[in-house]
């Protein structure tokens, strides 16, 4: 699915552009749908002033955007039984359907990256809802996945846990509460971003459904065993 992100968009809004194609599609329970349909829905839902700035966000058409989505068929819409098309129909814009694939079932999996420098931080994740979550090993910390895809660099991904455990020091300050391994938590957060030492960032995919890309030689990936896996899922 990474496929559909290009360089140039909004990881978090091409994520909540995909969630919502989803939603729409599954809430409706047809075969098929309109792509210019819902393409002008979403970019009055979403708040597009126009179809060219929802496409800027997409880094392409709508159309070109769902075909990437591995879990998304797109095909043209045949003309009316009975009819011919004619110069005039040729000439204007083809008019297209599309239907969306529950999610397949994969293997449970994890992925270890040894981070060394900070180019390693720029690898895009794409987490899963939980019970997907990533950790760092060496810190004892782990961050579950949210009830949505998130898809981000680790970077990010790293710099939102360190500023929810930021808000929840403060707010257990405020109430009175030791905040010292909060506090300490953080501070090692924080000299993970700024790669301090090196050390692993490890994703736990029981659903096998995230993704990391680039996958080269630096990203170690494991498929579960069923044991495993369900060691990972009480954990």
């Amino acid at each position: 699915m990474l496929a559909a992100f290009s360089a140039d968009a909004s990881h978090q809004e091409v994520a909540r552009i995909i969630s919502e194609i989803e939603q729409i599609f599954f809430a409706s329970q047809a075969e098929q749908l309109p792509v210019e349909s819902i393409e002008f829905y979403l970019l009055n839902d979403l708040g597009y002033g126009d179809v060219e700035e929802f496409r800027d966000a997409l880094g392409c058409s709508f159309v070109d955007f769902l075909r990437k989505l591995p879990h998304v068929r797109v095909w043209e819409k045949p003309a009316p039984e009975g009819e011919t098309a004619t110069s005039e129909d040729q000439a204007a814009e083809k008019k297209y359907l599309f239907s969306v694939s529950p999610p397949e079932s994969r293997s449970a999996q994890t992925f270890k990256i040894k981070v060394e420098t900070s180019e390693d931080l720029f690898r895009t994740l794409l987490l899963s809802p939980f019970p997907a979550k990533w950790g760092i090993p060496e810190l004892e910390f782990e961050s579950q996945g949210s009830e949505k895809v998130v898809v981000d660099s680790l970077y990010n991904h790293l710099a939102r846990a360190v500023t929810n455990l930021e808000q929840h020091a403060a707010m257990s300050k405020n109430a009175g509460q030791d905040t010292t391994a909060l506090v300490a938590a953080v501070a090692e957060l924080k000299g993970a971003l700024d790669v301090d030492t090196a050390f692993t960032f490890e994703i736990i995919d029981p659903d096998g459904q995230c993704e990391i890309s680039p996958l080269d030689e630096g990203v170690e990936r494991k498929e579960l065993s069923e044991e495993e896996k369900l060691a990972a899922l009480s954990s």
